[in-house]
């Protein structure tokens, strides 16, 4: 449920193209797992943390390493555009010359 409600959470924030809420979201729900993982272990439940860390954790950790690779991507085609913008300002002021 945790890993869900962080996921929905984090998609909603997308749609707003508001990328550090998504991780912050993921981060939160990473963070809340971890606490129930832990809470598994000091009850002695290994087997029920287990299955969350493999299932649910490990998931969540997996869309976080995606939601900063679309980052990345995102901010890389960002500078390239400047560049482009900055290069074609660049040859039009030489043609003014």
């Amino acid at each position: 449920m945790l890993m869900m409600h962080s996921i929905a959470k984090a998609e909603l924030s997308l749609q707003e193209d508001d990328t550090a809420a998504a991780l912050q979201q993921i981060d939160t729900g990473i963070q809340q797992i971890g606490e129930f993982c832990g809470e598994c272990l000091r009850e002695e439940h290994g087997e029920a943390e287990n299955i969350t860390r493999e299932r649910y954790l490990s998931n969540l950790i997996e869309f976080r390493s995606d939601l900063e690779t679309l980052d990345a991507d995102a901010t890389e085609a960002e500078s390239d555009e400047e560049d482009i913008l900055a290069e074609l300002e660049r040859l039009l002021n030489e043609d003014e010359e």
